[in-house]
């Protein structure tokens, strides 16, 4: 984004942060430069570098130019040449450009809340001030400011004070915010008492401990409880507000000629001392503010931990039971306490097993309970009764655990419940439900077996009714042909012409003739005899007994049964029922073609092995069966017929579906009806 198209309320807002940056840089150096170390360039403290890294996290990077130009004309102001002042200037910016940028890439947090942050802060301070120094040296000595013979204690002053800058205003300028800003403002008093009492040690240390004698007197190790003090109560703004202070005095009551780190006859050792102070008591103050911020973070962990396992204890929807290890009430839950009419306070101390158990089973529970607490047992699965205030009893399936304690010492027993007394009475009325559904289902069964049997017997009945009609139907021609040789026997016998020889031959004719007759009724009877057991025949023998007893009937109406057998399949099944069943669609499918007057009737049976089933087609031209009728032509007792029974059709397929694990369906096709049936093959 080009600078023209920022709009001027951010642009105002840039150039006043820069100008404050501007303004800050400079007082901070000009504070600095009135305690020179080295020439009038080099000082000991320089809180610009700190102010710089801090605005350039809070602001970001866009801050350089306040930087350089604060860096610029404080050098200036010094006597510093304007290439000098701007060469020493491009340092100043680039050192902390460079610190800033390894905080934020290393995931810095301004809070220094971790003490990760604040090693973190230590080193990118004292990589950045490599770059500052190093240009700022080189510029003087360049300049001839400064010999290049005092390069490397210049070189070591200047990243000394520029890091001390960075490390003493940083965490001051960085922890600043609302909320810090507030901790001190809810111990304002305290503060403030805490500052006037770090104030005057600090002058009492450092400004107001004249040399006596050639020397001072070491009272440096006593500002440090209030350093320890302010980290405990104030955080990192308090704590680097009083190392802001010690420093300042301490660094000008040196070089005043004052203070426990005056060396007169090593005023530069002195500084040098004054700056490993200054180190150390920063370093010891922000690790104890970073340690009392881990350890109010870890409560603070702790505190939610603690209320989340509550909130979840007392909104659980089960038993939370704790026991000491004698077996003594410790807690429980709003759960139990619903359940018991009891509350946990009243209950603390007293014996779980002598309030809240039956009497058959405190002992017996008590003795699992030592067991369990006793050998670090965990149990599952355990139901117990226990009595509440009104006396009623509930079952509770109990899941247990030993405590212990950091040392593996067991404390106690958890004890997770659930309230299964509903569960087991809705149990008890399934188990009740399902007798009387046992004994319900038993009677329809019964009752269907029943309505079958009737089914069966009738579809006897009517069986037995079609086979009478197709035994008349097949003694027609014996009987005609015996009455014919009767009359013959007669008319010899008044002619005399009846012989032993004739009488012979007529009746052995007779003989035959009844033999016909009689070898009729035993097909019909073995054709209508049930199977007992499933055994292997053949379709086509099923076929031929049907034709057998259908044969007259059929002739006799003029309907012609046609076969299309390719060849002869075997399957296993009830060979007598299966005939029966073709039989009845055999019999449907004449019934149909009479109903239509049809001079040529015509039948089609065919057999055929598809996709591992044996399938029988019956069709005929009967015309069909209407639609609204298809749906229910298998339905028992449901017939177009006059004196139809309903059965034939429904029986056909129970005897194929149900008996021979088959489909038996119907269809239209042409000018008729299509029945299918299919079995397994073998």
């Amino acid at each position: 984004m080009s600078f023209f198209n920022i709009p001027p309320s951010a642009a105002l807002r840039w150039l006043t942060r820069v100008a404050a940056v501007a303004v800050a840089y400079y007082l901070g150096g000009r504070l600095g430069l009135a305690i020179p170390y080295v020439g009038s360039h080099i000082t000991l403290v320089w809180l610009p570098t700190g102010i710089a890294v801090a605005a350039l996290l809070r602001w970001g990077y866009a801050m350089w130019p306040g930087i350089f130009l604060g860096a610029f004309l404080v050098n200036l102001a010094i006597g510093s040449t304007p290439p000098l002042a701007a060469a020493i200037a491009v340092g100043n910016s680039l050192g902390p450009l460079l610190a800033a940028w390894l905080l934020r890439r290393n995931g810095f947090h301004p809070a220094f809340d971790r003490r990760r942050d604040i090693v973190l802060f230590g080193i990118a301070a004292s990589l950045g001030m490599v770059l500052s120094a190093s240009n700022g040296v080189i510029s003087l000595c360049l300049a001839g400011v400064a010999p290049w013979s005092a390069f490397a204690s210049a070189w070591l002053t200047w990243w000394g004070g520029d890091t001390v800058g960075v490390l003493l205003a940083g965490p001051l300028l960085l922890s600043l915010s609302r909320a810090s800003l507030a901790k001190i403002d809810r111990r304002r008093g305290e503060f403030l008492a805490w500052a006037a009492v770090m104030f005057i040690t600090t002058w009492l240390v450092f400004i107001f401990n004249t040399p006596i004698g050639s020397r001072t007197l070491p009272m440096a190790f006593i500002p440090l409880p209030l350093v320890a003090w302010a980290a405990m109560r104030f955080g990192v703004p308090g704590t680097s507000f009083g190392i802001v202070m010690l420093a300042l005095l301490g660094a000008w009551g040196t070089a005043s000629g004052s203070g426990t780190f005056f060396l007169p006859d090593n005023p530069h050792l002195g500084l040098s001392l004054l700056w490993a102070f200054m180190m150390i008591s920063l370093a010891m103050g922000i690790l104890i503010t970073a340690l009392v911020t881990e350890g109010e973070q870890a409560k603070e962990v702790l505190r939610r931990e603690r209320d989340f396992a509550e909130s979840l204890i007392e909104t659980a929807q089960a038993i939370v039971l704790v026991l000491d290890p004698q077996g003594r009430i410790v807690r429980f839950n709003a759960y139990l306490e619903s359940i018991s009419g009891y509350s946990s306070k009243e209950c603390a101390g007293q014996d779980w097993f002598g309030r809240f158990l039956p009497a058959r089973n405190q002992e017996s529970t008590r003795a699992l309970f030592l067991q369990a607490v006793q050998g670090d047992i965990q149990t599952r699965g355990n139901v117990d009764a226990i009595v509440t205030r009104s006396g009623e009893e509930r079952l509770i399936e109990w899941h247990d655990k030993t405590l212990k304690d950091t040392d593996g010492n067991i404390v106690g027993l958890l004890a997770i419940g659930q309230d299964i007394t509903e569960r087991k009475r809705a149990e008890a009325a399934l188990r009740q439900l399902n007798e009387h559904l046992e004994q319900r289902v038993a009677a329809e069964a019964a009752k269907s077996r029943e309505k079958d049997h009737l089914l069966i017997q009738q579809s006897r009945l009517a069986a037995m009714g079609e086979m009478i009609g197709n035994i008349a139907h097949q003694w027609r021609q014996p009987i005609n042909a015996l009455g014919l040789l009767l009359s013959n026997v007669e008319d010899a016998y008044d002619f005399g012409e009846l012989t032993k020889e004739e009488l012979e031959r007529q009746v052995k004719t007779g003989t035959r003739l009844i033999h016909q007759m009689s070898t009729t009724i035993d097909d019909f009877r073995n054709f209508f005899r049930p199977d007992k057991e499933k055994a292997l025949f053949s379709l086509l023998a099923a076929l031929a007994e049907a034709r057998e007893i259908l044969g007259a009937s059929l002739a006799s109406h003029n309907i012609v049964l046609e076969e299309d057998v390719p060849r002869d399949i075997s399957v296993t099944g009830y060979a007598n029922e299966y005939a029966q069943a073709l039989l009845n669609l055999i019999n449907n499918a004449k019934e149909a073609i009479l109903a239509k007057h049809l001079e040529a009737g015509r039948i089609r049976v065919e057999i055929r092995e598809e996709n591992g089933m044996a399938v029988v087609r019956v069709s005929d031209n009967g015309g069909g069966i209407p639609d609204e009728v298809l749906p229910k032509i298998f339905d028992p007792y449901f017939t177009t017929k006059e004196k139809g029974t309903g059965i034939g059709l429904y029986m056909a397929k129970a005897i194929i579906e149900t008996n021979m694990g088959g489909r038996l369906e119907v269809c239209n096709r042409g000018d008729g009806a299509q029945f299918t049936v299919a079995v397994p093959l073998s």
